[in-house]
């Protein structure tokens, strides 16, 4: 964050993390740490690559920069 109370700087990254917890976190049950690590490299492809977002045309993130 830049100064104290400039939640903006936040926001991409924040919504990235309420994402993945409603999509991914709070469907598995994890045993170790490890597999938290594993699953969220894979969830941060996946979020990339393959998941397609309305607000992008309907295209994957890295669709969208392609394109652009």
């Amino acid at each position: 964050m830049s100064r104290v109370s400039r939640c903006l700087d936040n926001q991409p990254i924040e919504r990235f993390w309420g994402t993945y917890k409603s999509e991914s976190y709070y469907l598995t049950k994890y045993d170790t740490y490890e597999d938290i690590l594993t699953e969220v490299s894979q969830y941060i492809y996946y979020y990339n690559n393959y998941r397609y977002v309305e607000c992008l045309d309907g295209l994957a993130p890295n669709e969208y920069r392609r394109a652009a």
